[in-house]
């Protein structure tokens, strides 16, 4: 279809997510706020304010937004209802971008390590070796996805990263 605008004028929005109420979710990187809106357009809300720099927005099994904070390096879990919010991880400045499966929480961070976020602490997974993984997801088999620049890897449970493509490859979708 054509396309609408939702909102305009937005100060520095950011990996968006459709939330558990239909909603529209995205940190507003620019007030350091995340907000939500109607895919019906209208006015924004604001969800939670005074954060870390937030730079992703993610839903948990529970419909609490998991968000990275790439000013203060801080993986923070909120409750969209009220704003309140629980310090999940304290890595250090630089997050990117997040990806939960199940219980499970994988983080990004721009030095191009990569975190595993559980009772309150984050594991390395890798602790360098990207170039900047801006993209990250997860399976049900606990693989992670990562798109790093011109490239793709995946890394499955308890192994290491290995190349799955390359803008340089053939067939690849590209950057």
């Amino acid at each position: 279809g054509e396309a609408r605008v939702i909102l305009d004028n937005v100060p520095m929005p950011n990996a968006f997510e459709v939330g558990p109420d239909g909603k529209l979710y995205f940190p507003a990187q620019g007030v350091n706020e995340i907000w939500r809106v109607s895919l019906d357009g209208g006015p924004h809300e604001v969800v939670a304010k005074d954060l870390g720099v937030p730079d992703s927005v993610h839903f948990d099994a529970q419909g609490f937004i998991i968000s990275t904070q790439v000013g203060s390096g801080q993986v923070l879990r909120i409750d969209p209802r009220t704003g309140d919010r629980t310090v999940l991880a304290d890595i250090m400045p630089g997050l990117d971008n997040c990806a939960i499966r199940g219980d499970r929480i994988f983080v990004s961070h721009i030095t191009g390590a990569l975190y595993e976020v559980a009772g309150g602490k984050a594991k390395p997974i890798i602790e360098a070796g990207f170039q900047w993984p801006m993209g990250i997801a997860v399976n049900d088999a606990g693989t992670v996805y990562v798109g790093d620049g011109m490239f793709a890897y995946t890394i499955p449970p308890g192994g290491t990263k290995q190349a799955a493509g390359s803008l340089f490859g053939g067939n690849f979708p590209g950057f």
